[in-house]
């Protein structure tokens, strides 16, 4: 912009905050008599990039650390980053490795599968960043997954069997075995004439 017809002397000229950009300090300017008929100051605006945060949940949890996730970026560049023991991963520009996300258009961020976890969920995984109105906006991931079963899981449901029982008199009464047996399913047995177990 242009002012004229200002008194000679100098001055301080400073702008108005605008939202979704950074605003530069104020500049001096001489118009001081003979030397400065006019004079002009430059002020250096940008866009604060957006940030992202990428979160690990798993069923049942304790899993959470070890998993690497990626951001793709609108020019198809990546990031990538792995979880700690909270099972989170920050994309703010904080360090050189993960630098912020200055670029304007889609993002999307997945995970690298791990065995024995499948995923159950994902929620705002996949994003638009449009400056200036996300400046300084912070998008969320967070990825779900459940462990799988497995036959040693299986077999940790059934440590107790109850059993029961005829004694030679044909008394009945209940015992409890600790053997780990492979399901869940109660098991009842009895005893033949000579002592031995079978199915009931």
């Amino acid at each position: 912009m242009t002012v004229n017809g200002i008194a000679p002397g100098s001055y301080t000229v400073s702008e108005d905050p605008a939202t979704g950009w950074t605003t530069d300090a104020p500049k001096a300017a001489d118009l001081t008599l003979p030397s400065h008929c006019t004079n002009s100051v430059t002020f250096a605006n940008s866009v604060p990039p957006a940030t992202a945060t990428a979160t690990k949940v798993t069923d049942p949890a304790g899993g959470e650390a070890g998993w690497t996730f990626t951001l793709t970026r609108p020019d198809s560049s990546t990031l990538t980053g792995v979880t700690g023991s909270k099972g989170v991963i920050d994309w703010n520009g904080a360090d050189g490795a993960t630098t912020a996300l200055a670029q304007q258009g889609h993002y999307t961020i997945t995970e690298t599968a791990k065995p024995g976890f499948t995923q159950v969920d994902a929620v705002g995984c996949s994003f638009d960043v449009n400056f200036p109105a996300d400046a300084r906006h912070a998008f969320s991931c967070t990825i779900t997954n459940r462990q799988d079963a497995t036959l040693r899981h299986l077999l940790g449901c059934a440590r107790e069997l109850r059993l029961e029982v005829r004694d030679r008199e044909h008394r009945r009464r209940l015992v409890t075995d600790q053997r780990q047996l492979p399901g869940s399913h109660e098991h009842r047995l009895r005893r033949n004439g000579d002592g031995r177990r079978e199915p009931w």
